[in-house]
């Protein structure tokens, strides 16, 4: 069940402010839609951050979305859902019609998936893409984020400056991931962590092999891969 939400007149969004400001609208209501590992963090970091944000179920909870939104024609919606989801959640919310403001906007949380994912409302409602470059194995803390990239991305100017501040107000740094980039941005992201982890996990067994136990080669392992990484962040890969 959703949270009591506090009665706030409707504002129109400023500009982009600089890197510097992370101011968004004072009165603009978010929702999270999931409460996966992604969608707690998220709101969590919201609030931390002085940005009202309430979380709610993303499948059972959609009847009371719907409700909340009918007064809240300022508000943001991020669909924390899994990208095989992302379709049928949006074609759910789009079956309300006109119940839901044109004004709310709905934002997807994937790396792989483009804006196309939420065409069932891109018709009526503003659409956007929100990616933390990061892994969330488990909910993270709010300081996670900073210094994070933030993929973004809206075919409405309107919502991709709103989208930016949010991120800078999380301590992140938004960067645009257009649809035309989606592809090698989200290549680059498994490069970058799953195949890292598989790799260790090669070197691991590698060791097991020689006789070692599976705690003793990762506890070995591992502070030479903190090593090589401390390395590049000074250095840069190629150098390192």
């Amino acid at each position: 069940m959703l949270a009591r939400r506090p009665k706030l007149p409707p504002q129109a969004p400023p500009p982009l402010s600089p890197a510097s400001d992370t101011r968004t609208p004072a009165t603009q209501p978010l929702f999270v839609a999931g409460r996966g590992n992604l969608g707690r963090t998220l709101a969590t970091a919201f609030n931390a951050a002085g940005h009202p944000a309430l979380l709610t179920p993303a499948r059972k909870g959609l009847p009371s979305l719907v409700r909340s939104l009918e007064s809240l024609p300022n508000a943001i919606v991020f669909l924390a859902v899994p990208d095989d989801a992302l379709s049928g959640v949006a074609g759910r919310l789009a079956e309300a019609g006109g119940r839901i403001p044109g004004t709310v906007a709905f934002v997807h949380l994937s790396g792989a998936q483009e804006l196309s994912a939420l065409d069932p409302l891109g018709a009526d409602h503003a659409v956007g893409s929100f990616h933390p470059l990061q892994s969330f194995p488990e909910p993270r803390p709010p300081a996670s984020l900073r210094g994070v990239v933030v993929g973004i991305d809206s075919s409405s100017p309107a919502l991709l400056r709103r989208l930016a501040a949010l991120a800078r107000a999380l301590g992140g740094r938004p960067k645009r991931v257009s649809d035309a980039d989606r592809a090698l941005y989200h290549a680059a992201a498994v490069f970058a962590s799953n195949y890292v982890d598989v790799l260790l996990a090669t070197a691991v067994k590698l060791l097991q092999h020689a006789g070692w136990g599976e705690k003793e080669a990762i506890a070995g392992l591992l502070p030479l891969t903190e090593g090589m990484l401390t390395t590049v962040h000074k250095r840069g890969p190629v150098r390192a």
